[in-house]
C-alpha cells in the first residue's frame, strides 16, 4: 500500500498548483479564498526543529488566507488551511487511485484549540458511515473518516489568533509527513525536516 503523498513541485512567484494532475479542491465559503499552492518541501523553510527528544509539537505558522489545493484519490495529505477572523478548513484526500489493491484510507483527525473555544464546526462531504464529534467543553474536534477518491473535511472556527493543535492518524499511522499547509509561500515552508504529530498550528495574521 503507497500510503505516501505524491505530489510534484512547480515554482512560480506566490503561485503553485498542489496536485499529481489538475484537478482542484474549490468550496462555496466566503471566506475561503487566495493563492492556491502545491509543492514538495524543499528545504529552508522558517519552521524550527523540534525540541528535545522530538516528541514536543513543532508551532508551525500558516500564511492567512492561502488554499492549497490537491488530486483526491493521488495521494494521502491532510491540508490546513487558515482564513481571517479565525476560520479554519483541514481537510483529508487518500491515494485510491494509485493503490493497486484500491484501499481506502482510514483517517483520525483531532483539533485541539489552545485558547478559547471551537464553534461552528460543521463536515464536508462526510458520508453516513463517517462521524464528526465536539467535546463538551468545546476545546476539541474529532473526525473518523473512511476516505477513497473523494476530499474529506471539517470546517471550525476559534478565537483570531488561536493556536490549534492537530493530531492525524492514517490506518492508525501517526506519520508527520502526512501535514500540509503554506508558509511563506512555500508548502510547510520549504522546511525539509519532519514535522512533528501532532501538530500546533496558528494563522500568520488573526
Amino acid at each position: 500500500m503507497l500510503r505516501k503523498s505524491l505530489v510534484t513541485a512547480l515554482c512560480l512567484p506566490l503561485l503553485a498548483c498542489f496536485a499529481m494532475a489538475s484537478t482542484g479542491c474549490e468550496d462555496d465559503d466566503d471566506w475561503r479564498h487566495g493563492d492556491s499552492y502545491d509543492g514538495w518541501p524543499s528545504g529552508g523553510g522558517k519552521v524550527p526543529p523540534p525540541n528535545g527528544n522530538g516528541t514536543t509539537p513543532i508551532l508551525a505558522e500558516v500564511d492567512t488566507d492561502q488554499t492549497l489545493n490537491a488530486s483526491p484519490g493521488e495521494g494521502v495529505g491532510i491540508y490546513t488551511e487558515y482564513y481571517t477572523g479565525g476560520h479554519w478548513y483541514v481537510w483529508w484526500t487518500c491515494d485510491t487511485n494509485r493503490d493497486p489493491a484500491h484501499r481506502p484510507c482510514n483517517f483520525d483527525v483531532d483539533v485541539h484549540v489552545e485558547q478559547g473555544k471551537v464553534s461552528n464546526v460543521r463536515g464536508d462531504r462526510l458520508l453516513s458511515s463517517d462521524s464528526l464529534d465536539a467535546s463538551s467543553n468545546g476545546t476539541d474536534v474529532g473526525a473518523h473518516t473512511v476516505t477513497r477518491t473523494d476530499v474529506t473535511g471539517v470546517y471550525f472556527d476559534t478565537e483570531p489568533g488561536a493556536i490549534v493543535q492537530l493530531s492525524g492518524y492514517v490506518d492508525g499511522n501517526a506519520d508527520p509527513s502526512y501535514f500540509f499547509f503554506v508558509q511563506n509561500g512555500q508548502v510547510n515552508g520549504g522546511y525539509s525536516g519532519r514535522l512533528t504529530n501532532p501538530l500546533r498550528l496558528q494563522g500568520s495574521r488573526p
